[in-house]
């Protein structure tokens, strides 16, 4: 799913940055990780959505192995 959704991991810092991503009005440089140390770039994205919702989370996070989601960024170009 990445570079379009994020899954926002719980902690402090984690939470206050995600919110700070959801409210950048310009675009950002975004990187997926292939490898051990190996970053493709995708582009620049928007930050489309970003979601708190429980039901929201439950549904994209299922796909997910994750246990520590408290919320789903949704970015675009």
């Amino acid at each position: 799913q990445a570079p379009y959704i994020i899954l926002v991991g719980n902690g402090p810092q984690i939470t206050q940055k995600a919110q700070q991503l959801s409210q950048q009005s310009n675009p950002i440089p975004v990187f997926v990780k292939e490898g051990a140390s190996e970053w493709k770039y995708q582009g620049d994205f928007f930050c489309k959505r970003y979601y708190q919702d429980p039901d929201e989370i439950q549904c994209v996070g299922s796909l997910s192995q994750r246990r520590d989601i408290t919320g789903v960024i949704y970015l675009g170009k």
